[in-house]
Parts: C-alpha cells; sequence; structure tokens
C-alpha cells in the first residue's frame, strides 16, 4: 500500500498540459499560481509567447513508435501503471498537506488520460 509521508517541503505539481494550455485564463491562474508559489515578485510571460528551445522533431535511432504491434504489450503494462498512478495521485497525493495543485479541475483532467490509449484516441505524441 502506498502511503504519503509527509515532507517539510512544500510540491507543487501539474501536468504538461497544464503549461500548455490553450485556455488563456486558465493558463495565466496557473502562472499566477507557480508565481505564488515560487514567491517571485515578477510574473511569468505567457508560455505560449516563449520559444521552445529543447522542442526537437530529430528522430533518434533509439525512438520507437509505440503504437505499432509488436509493442501491444509493453503499451498495455504502461496503460495500467498509467491508471494506477493517476488514480493514486489524484485521489490521494495531492490533498496531502504539503501538496500544491492549481486548478484541480483541469489537472484531474489531464491526470484522467494517463489510462487512455493514445493509438486508440488519436493523441499521438
Amino acid at each position: 500500500k502506498k502511503e504519503i509521508s509527509p515532507t517539510k517541503f512544500k510540491i507543487f505539481i501539474y501536468t504538461v498540459e497544464q503549461l500548455n494550455d490553450a485556455n488563456s485564463t486558465r493558463q495565466a491562474g496557473f502562472r499566477n499560481d507557480l508565481q505564488k508559489f515560487l514567491g517571485l515578485e515578477t510574473p511569468f510571460p505567457d508560455f505560449d509567447s516563449i520559444p521552445k528551445v529543447n522542442e526537437n522533431h530529430e528522430v533518434f535511432p533509439e525512438y520507437l513508435d509505440i503504437c505499432k504491434p509488436e509493442y501491444n504489450d509493453l503499451r498495455h503494462l504502461l496503460l495500467e501503471e498509467g491508471k494506477k498512478s493517476s488514480h493514486w495521485i489524484g485521489t490521494k497525493f495531492i490533498y496531502a498537506d504539503d501538496v500544491v495543485v492549481s486548478n484541480e479541475d483541469h489537472f484531474q483532467s489531464a491526470l484522467s488520460t494517463w489510462g487512455k490509449d493514445p493509438c486508440k484516441t488519436g493523441q499521438r505524441f
């Protein structure tokens, strides 16, 4: 059984979807919450206005297409682990006293996709 161990440090948990949120009002709220969490005086700029320096469309030899039939077993294992992890994070972890989450509804919505097969939903990476 997974337990939550208190820590003297606060944790700000978020998903990549929150960083790339197309809803400008919701993203502004996220940036504001992150700014407050970090104790910054200067607000973050709109994340969409910042060039992504680590975004790379180069394909490396290590790349694998998880949707190929030969990776079905691996994909299903990852999906099961994603379901378990998202359930624990969404029902236990984010309610710990030392965890901060911005816009819980949006966070939970993003978590709910962790157990959905991207090969069947068309949400390929």
